[in-house]
């Protein structure tokens, strides 16, 4: 899917944001004399445009062919470029905006990126296994109020004020309450990291009948309205405070001049 715009932002493939983020120049072979369009990421190639042929380059191992433009015959240079290991794995969790490639794989570099997201366009991706094409499949953000992520086969949609300053408080009044009752466990209903979890996405039964019953049904309502990737994004936000979000910064991982830098070991 690609998302649309919402404001004056150029329309731009997933491909080009990374590549720009990270210095990466196009990989080009040859042109086509008709438009064309790339099988990756669907953007306009016109006629006379460096590209890439597409014919044979997707055998039998390749697993995303459902994923691929019907009848493309190229293949842009942006995902040219980004067609190697480094890219399906080493950066394989990260996320890419105009000031760089950053890194995206532990909770707090989620939390950070969910609580202030880069200047627009940007583009997310969080792999689920080891090279999965990501990059050329993944929504281009154009805004900051609603993120969108690719985890794995998975695109998560955020709303990102509803889930900080509603979700997040009711998630810690349910928890609370639990407290207070004595009732069994910590979470008010199951998060899984991994989006395997069949019973993710609503609130316990004993702790809905409970939290209806002592006048805070309202906040059962709203989290049992969010959609998966809130939920996803409210099992990491929860785990900080403002205090250690606001000591912390955004990993850099590599720089739209070409530099590569690596992560702290501790991060």
């Amino acid at each position: 899917m690609r998302s649309t715009p919402t404001s004056s932002f150029e329309l731009v493939s997933p491909s080009a944001v990374y590549c720009r983020a990270a210095g990466v120049a196009p990989q080009t072979e040859r042109t086509y004399a008709v438009d064309t369009t790339c099988a990756m990421c669907g953007t306009a190639i016109p006629a006379g445009t460096p590209c890439n042929a597409a014919r044979g380059r997707f055998d039998a191992s390749f697993n995303n062919k459902l994923d691929l433009v019907e009848g493309a015959r190229a293949i842009c240079g942006h995902c040219m470029a980004l067609w190697s290991k480094d890219w399906l794995q080493k950066y394989s969790k990260t996320y890419a905006c105009s000031d760089g490639v950053y890194k995206l794989a532990s909770n707090l570099d989620q939390a950070l990126f969910i609580a202030a997201p880069p200047r627009a366009p940007y583009v997310a991706i969080l792999s689920s296994t080891q090279q999965q094409h990501l990059i050329w499949r993944a929504p281009v953000n154009y805004g900051r109020e609603q993120l969108l992520l690719r985890v794995g086969d998975e695109i998560l949609r955020i709303r990102r004020l509803l889930l900080l300053d509603r979700a997040l408080p009711a998630w810690r009044a349910l928890a609370a309450m639990m407290k207070e009752q004595a009732m069994a466990g910590t979470m008010p209903g199951p998060i899984d990291r991994e989006l395997a979890r069949f019973a993710m996405g609503r609130i316990r039964d004993d702790v809905a009948e409970r939290a209806v019953a002592l006048g805070l049904g309202a906040h059962v309502d709203l989290l049992n309205s969010l959609s998966l990737g809130e939920w996803w994004a409210l099992g990491v936000v929860r785990q900080f405070d403002e205090a250690t979000l606001a000591a912390a910064a955004p990993v850099l991982l590599a720089t739209p001049s070409g530099r590569r830098l690596e992560a702290p070991a501790a991060a």
